[in-house]
């Protein structure tokens, strides 16, 4: 059975998002969500997809299994990696701020901006909140928004990963599935968040520069494929593009993974 038109996600393509990120030509990108939907592996696509761009990105992770390697499987211009150990990076920065602002406080007080206020600050961070087209996994993203919305923190847009609907499935099953996902993407997705994209379910690993590439191309079907066009594992994770301090402060409350574009 060939997929019907009223099954076809309207969910725009990954790469209008990356659009709007490589046109700011800086900033911080931090990609949260439950373990096991793929962060690391969108976090690597985005970056990516900005190198491949000409804007110099550093990448970096503090999952603890370390797995963006394996998911670039290669190098290119413009991306650095690196891997962080939270803890450690998060008590440098600590004493950092008691040696430096916090030592010039008195009782009048000095005004100076945070790691904290510069990733509430949506001209500097925009957060992704990834997640799959699934009633429990909506649930789970819904609930973490709310979360980061407490603490003045507002998601940029949300990433609906591996979805049968974005795709173009040929048997019945799959058909089936898509339908039901375009259930969860028009009650929970599209309610839920201000932008979303979609990346289709592949028919291989997306492993590799070539196939991280084509998680980004303007229209993709089932198979990853190289294009010219130009941010891991444990529950409530991210991974990230951007700044360092804004890492360190926000690692407190998640495990980042980050990428740098400046």
């Amino acid at each position: 059975m060939r997929q019907s038109r009223a099954t076809k996600s309207r969910s725009p393509a990954l790469a209008t998002l990356v659009d709007e990120i490589a046109a700011d030509g800086h900033g911080l990108v931090m990609l949260m969500g439950k373990g096991g939907v793929g962060k690391t592996t969108l976090a690597a696509a985005i970056a990516v997809a900005l190198a491949h761009r000409g804007l110099p990105v550093h990448l970096t992770t503090s999952d603890p299994a370390g797995h963006l390697a394996e998911t670039l499987e290669g190098c290119l211009d413009q991306l650095t990696v690196s891997r962080i150990d939270p803890h450690t990076v998060t008590e440098r920065y600590r004493q950092q701020v008691l040696a430096t602002k916090g030592a010039r406080l008195d009782a009048t007080g000095v005004r100076f901006t945070t790691s904290m206020m510069q990733l509430q600050d949506p001209t500097q961070t925009k957060v992704l909140i990834v997640t799959l087209a699934e009633t429990t996994p909506v649930l789970e993203a819904a609930n973490l928004q709310a979360d980061l919305k407490r603490a003045g923190t507002e998601p940029w847009a949300w990433v609906i990963n591996n979805s049968l609907a974005a795709g173009a499935p040929q048997s019945a099953l799959l058909h089936q599935r898509a339908i039901n996902e375009l259930h969860e993407i028009e009650r929970g997705v599209a309610r839920h968040s201000r932008r979303h994209a979609g990346v289709p379910l592949g028919e291989v690993e997306p492993v590799g520069i070539d196939r991280l590439l084509g998680l980004t191309a303007p229209s993709r079907q089932a198979e990853p494929r190289s294009t010219p066009h130009v941010p891991a594992s444990q529950p409530r994770t991210s991974s990230t593009v951007g700044m360092r301090a804004l890492l360190t402060t926000f690692s407190l409350m998640t495990r980042p993974g980050v990428c740098r574009m400046s």
